[in-house]
């Protein structure tokens, strides 16, 4: 529920799960599909896409990256 309502109030053109939740996509994909096909409002539904990210590691390396910048040893 709080998915389409982020829908509905920033009416994105894509919606993309990494990181570890990608992984569990088969679980929670067919129902926020169902969920969104049931809205009232359609047109923003239709239009935006929810994608799976391919690397779970995505967020292990966000972390790696975030403390290698405070420390002051990563160059943007």
């Amino acid at each position: 529920m709080a998915l389409s309502d982020m829908v509905l109030v920033l009416n994105p053109e894509y919606i993309v799960f990494m990181g570890g939740v990608s992984k569990a996509s088969k679980y929670f994909l067919p129902t926020i599909k169902t969920f969104f096909a049931k809205q009232k409002i359609k047109a923003p539904f239709k239009k935006v896409k929810l994608i799976i990210g391919k690397n779970s590691d995505i967020g292990c390396q966000g972390a790696a990256i975030y403390a290698l910048d405070k420390i002051g040893c990563y160059a943007r």
